[in-house]
């Protein structure tokens, strides 16, 4: 819990690195107390791919106004609490491509220092200790923590406090903040391309970079529930102007979830945030049956026929093992899944002139219970058209072989010999046969006319040259 070199920390006045040295397992507290140290020389040669602790490193060093660390591997540390505390000169510091994927703690992580601005939008944060991370830094402008997911963690207590110059906030979908960063009086937060806007707390759910405008804001804290277990499932933050009324629609309802009064509304506070703090709301959210597809497409036919598309829906619940953190559920972690049915069999429709590579398309159920929601499935239909082997028609009717004699058209004439009649097939409707979900053929998109006015023309022209010519034979003969 201190510097190898603590009795005599507070007279050294530099600290040069001239060849590659790798750091221990342990780096804490490895140059804390240099408080008359101005310049690092060689930190690039310091190799800290074995270190898993790297906490208050470089506390207490007040007169380093920059640290050369940009090509640390950090891939190992869990512990960077307190590492640059007490910096109170630091004025340049690259973080941004730190490889942070093990860290879970950073408490105080550049409490005091005097960096101007902190890009850490590359830094994929959840589940760490944030508490004072970014507090009492005063010269603070800009902050990027784009990519920190807060509603994880264990504590981000006075996160970004006593930082008066913060103007420029850029936070993500999951970078909730709970009453946990200044705001000057009269003002709030408001993004730049998505217009929304928060005072002291932002709820997530509206990715933006944020910047401070004139103006008071009254919000509603509403605290969600499910509609089956009455376990808490997340809360949202309706904001607006003293006074307003707000669609509770507005907000960003959980996946799986809907209002149960989809126009219900509330009225904002009008005295604001800074007069009679927040207004809380409980709300009761339904479920929603998630839902997965197995689609039935066919191949092959001159004229295609629609595809079929069979549906289950799905109930959905958290298992037994999973425990509410804090009263609340995080984002569907655990759940189990339950058919309520499942895929029907479909048999395949016999195509006059061609053989599909199915009958039937055989049924399925599922487990009663799965942690994952399958995936949707497609089953391809192939049609080889037949070979008829004696010159006749090469384009059979590809419909089925039995229409449906109550699905539409008129009856099928013939062409006796030597007559003139024409006749035509009745243009029936393909009817999907499958049951549960699953739709029908189109029934505007034809297959072809075997008996059309096109192929009687064509008949009979054909009758009337061969009788031309056997007449022409008989003359001669004669």
């Amino acid at each position: 819990m201190q510097s190898p070199w603590a009795g005599i920390a507070n007279t050294v006045e530099s600290v040069v690195i001239t060849g590659d040295i790798t750091a221990p397992a342990d780096s804490s507290f490895l140059f804390a107390g240099f408080s008359q140290v101005t310049h690092y020389e060689g930190l690039n040669h310091l190799k800290l791919s074995r270190a898993t602790t790297t906490r208050n490193m470089f506390a207490g060093n007040y007169a380093v106004s920059s640290l050369d660390v940009a090509s640390w591997d950090m891939s190992n540390v869990g512990e960077m609490w307190s590492m640059f505390e007490g910096c109170i000169s630091l004025t340049q510091l690259e973080l941004e491509n730190w490889n942070v994927n093990q860290v879970y703690d950073l408490d105080r992580f550049l409490y005091g220092t005097r960096l101007e601005s902190v890009d850490l939008s590359n830094w994929h944060i959840a589940e760490t200790y944030l508490q004072n991370t970014f507090s009492a830094m005063p010269e603070l402008k800009r902050l990027n923590i784009a990519n920190f997911d807060i509603v994880r963690t264990p504590s981000a207590n006075q996160m970004i406090r006593n930082s008066p110059q913060l103007a420029e906030l850029t936070v993500g979908d999951q970078t909730v903040l709970e009453d946990n960063v200044d705001l000057p009086v009269g003002q709030h937060w408001q993004g730049e391309r998505t217009g929304h806007q928060f005072s002291r707390i932002y709820g997530g759910g509206y990715a933006d970079t944020y910047r401070l405008v004139e103006g008071i804001l009254s919000t509603t804290i509403v605290h969600l529930f499910d509609d089956l277990n009455a376990k808490q499932v997340g809360w949202q933050v309706l904001t607006g102007a003293p006074g307003a009324t707000i669609a509770l629609a507005t907000m960003n309802i959980p996946h799986g979830y809907e209002l149960t009064d989809p126009a219900a509304a509330i009225d904002l506070s009008a005295n604001g945030d800074r007069e009679d703090g927040f207004q809380f709301l409980s709300i009761t959210l339904k479920r929603v049956h998630k839902t997965t597809t197995r689609t039935i497409v066919f191949e092959g036919l001159e004229n295609e026929i629609d595809a079929v598309v069979q549906t289950i829906a799905w109930d959905w619940d958290w298992s037994d093992a999973v425990q509410p953190n804090n009263s609340r559920l995080f984002f569907f972690d655990g759940l189990v899944h339950t058919a309520q049915g499942g895929y029907d069999e479909y048999p395949v429709p016999e195509i006059e002139g061609y053989e599909a590579n199915l009958t039937v398309v055989e049924a399925k159920s599922f487990e009663a219970e799965l942690s994952d929601l399958p995936a949707d499935e497609t089953i391809t239909v192939t049609y080889t058209k037949l070979d008829s082997g004696d010159g006749g028609d090469q384009n059979p009717d590809p419909s089925p072989s039995q229409p449906d004699p109550d699905s539409g058209g008129g009856s099928g004439g013939s062409t006796g010999t030597g007559s003139t009649g024409t006749g035509s097939i009745g243009g029936g409707q393909l009817t999907n046969l499958s049951t549960g979900g699953s739709t029908t053929t189109n029934s505007n998109q034809a297959l072809p006319q075997t008996g059309s006015q096109v192929a009687s023309g064509l008949t009979l022209f054909g009758l009337g040259l061969l009788g031309l010519l056997g007449f022409t034979k008989r003359r001669k003969r004669d």
